[in-house]
């Protein structure tokens, strides 16, 4: 623990004024409760509250620790992108149709996810447009060509999410729950800050720590924090770190963005707003902030409160730091694609843009064949991209099967299965 940031975190949760006014409909006493967890790259819990007010008894329900609850859009870097990224399935720049796709819901074949928007282009996108605004349909697609089976043990076996259910008449095997969040049961904000660590350290999965080793009196070492695990390529980690860059600098969250270093992002939002999330972090810390109601109803907040919360907790905690980059690495490139094909440009491309690529995975443009364009020197900063449009909508739709949070009093309730909305 850092005494500091674990104070300063402290203090934004006893104050109300912090959080969204909005009360329960079902009860006005009650009002929506939050977690957030601060780690650094090296699994250290830094800090870490499992709900707001003044705590009043010792041994109390930690949320941040003990209540999972659906992470909404959260899941799509980790569930849908990485993984595909991992096994060369997608690059940077492939173009996927901004397209539901057809699946069976309540015995009915029809067309789904729609966009938090409600519509979707049918046009084709990058994938780092889709992740800069949180397009369903293409994170959907992309876990329909990974499988949900690869997508699933790349979440529980990599990144140890420890809550998904892989079997039983109600489960995680679906691409709501892998592709869009809309899970079972879910994630603890300690476990999504831990599955959003290897993004800002080049692919290591450290498990969630609040201490380096205890020694005895003698002092022999009795208890140590476990060894790093290799999740993912350093070159996945660092083309997903600057996709995750566009979604803060010019995508859904953009209300996130402070001082002068790269941050990276992600919002969340689970069906009918039951839950907001924000998972982001800087050279320095990772943290991830859930928002809601402990018996899930919809929260009708402007904006996203969550994203509010962590910006008020990690503004400051950063305001003595000196400025710092991710890590970079070799086996990433900075190059010209086609927008015509979304491939890597060719000298013959007659439009293009730019990316990140791996180095050993280059696929060129087949529609204007040539030697590939030149390798670009990297930017100091990653840049806004060409095709930014601002965000889709930070609401998410998570609903193939939509699953409601199980309460956030027990990480066992059964929880109820409901039909698929067409909005969320």
């Amino acid at each position: 623990m850092d005494p500091d940031i674990q104070a300063h975190l402290e203090e934004v949760y006893l104050n109300d004024k912090n959080f969204s006014s909005v009360k329960s409909r079902n009860d006005p006493d009650t009002l929506p409760q939050s977690a957030m967890t601060i780690m650094d790259y090296e699994g250290h819990i830094l800090g870490i509250v499992g709900g707001r007010g003044e705590k009043t008894e010792n041994r109390s329900l930690n949320r941040a620790w003990s209540s999972p609850r659906q992470p909404g859009s959260t899941m799509k870097p980790i569930g849908a992108y990485a993984p595909a990224l991992e096994y060369n399935l997608i690059t940077y720049s492939s173009y996927i149709k901004d397209e539901p796709i057809e699946t069976v819901i309540d015995g009915e074949t029809r067309k789904w996810p729609k966009n938090a928007s409600g519509s979707y282009s049918g046009a084709n996108t990058t994938v780092q447009n889709a992740i800069q605004r949180s397009l369903n349909t293409v994170a959907v697609r992309v876990v329909q060509e990974l499988t949900p089976q690869k997508s699933f043990d790349f979440l529980t076996n990599r990144l140890h999410l420890s809550h998904l259910v892989d079997s039983g008449s109600s489960n995680d095997m679906n691409y709501s729950a892998l592709a869009l969040g809309g899970c079972l049961y879910g994630a603890t904000t300690t476990e999504m800050a831990a599955a959003y660590v290897p993004f800002g350290n080049l692919g290591h999965y450290y498990a969630p720590t609040t201490f380096v080793k205890v020694t005895d009196q003698h002092d022999e070492v009795v208890l140590e924090a476990k060894e790093p695990e290799v999740a993912m390529g350093e070159d996945t980690a660092n083309i997903m770190n600057h996709m995750l860059q566009t979604v803060v600098t010019s995508g859904t969250g953009s209300a996130a963005d402070f001082g002068s270093m790269p941050l990276i992002g992600k919002t969340g939002t689970t069906s009918e707003s039951v839950d907001r999330w924000f998972v982001g972090g800087s050279p320095y810390y990772i943290a991830a902030c859930w928002f809601g109601f402990d018996n899930p109803e919809t929260l009708r907040a402007s904006g996203n409160p969550a994203l509010n919360i962590w910006k008020k907790v990690m503004e400051p905690i950063h305001e003595d730091l000196e400025d710092q980059d991710f890590p970079d690495t070799e086996m990433v490139t900075y190059r010209r694609y086609c927008t015509q094909t979304g491939l890597l440009a060719t000298v013959n491309c007659p439009s293009t843009s730019v990316g990140w690529y791996k180095t050993n995975y280059l696929p060129a443009c087949t529609s204007h064949e040539g030697r590939l364009a030149s390798e670009l020197d990297k930017p100091v900063r990653n840049p806004v991209p060409s095709n930014s449009s601002g965000g889709d909508d930070e609401d998410d739709e998570p609903s193939e099967n939509t699953v409601t949070s199980a309460p956030a009093e027990t990480s066992s309730a059964e929880s109820t299965t409901t039909s698929a909305p067409e909005t969320s």
